[in-house]
């Protein structure tokens, strides 16, 4: 039986993180930091899972924005948790189209302030909006669209 290399095991290991989800490639050459001190080594495999297309930042900022969107997070707060935590490239996040994102976080933050509160109840709603990172004007877009209905 023929040892492993070095390169082959991080590759695994860089393949076994990306099974669970995506993840962004700082994220990456952290968690592959940890395994070896070589910071050539984590380069060539980053590499090689981004030419495989197993790493993909632009693919993860879309999966990470639409998970937390649904989850009632607001965009301002999802945008700067790719910069700050995820390190994400900033023209990665200029590219996206923010218009659409916007509106489908208002379709969202609506569906869980119906479900949440049954009758309306403008300071309960404002407050927990605000505790989710909704910028003033958004939340009154929010409470206007629930008087219309």
């Amino acid at each position: 039986m023929q040892k492993k290399s070095l390169y082959d095991k991080l590759f695994e290991y860089g393949c076994k993180l990306l099974k669970y989800r995506d993840r962004s490639v700082y994220e990456i050459k952290e968690r592959l930091k940890t395994k070896v001190s070589s910071e050539q080594d984590v380069d060539k495999v980053v590499k090689k899972l981004i030419d495989l297309g197993y790493l993909n930042e632009k693919r993860f900022v879309e999966n990470y924005i639409n998970k937390w969107l649904a989850k009632g997070k607001s965009l301002n707060l999802i945008i700067y948790e790719l910069r700050e935590k995820y390190k994400v490239n900033n023209d990665i996040i200029n590219r996206l189209d923010i218009e659409s994102l916007k509106s489908q976080q208002i379709k969202n933050v609506l569906q869980i302030v119906k479900k949440k509160y049954n009758k309306i109840d403008k300071t309960k709603i404002y407050n927990f909006l605000n505790r989710r990172g909704f910028s003033e004007e958004e939340i009154e877009t929010v409470l206007n669209k629930l008087e219309e209905k």
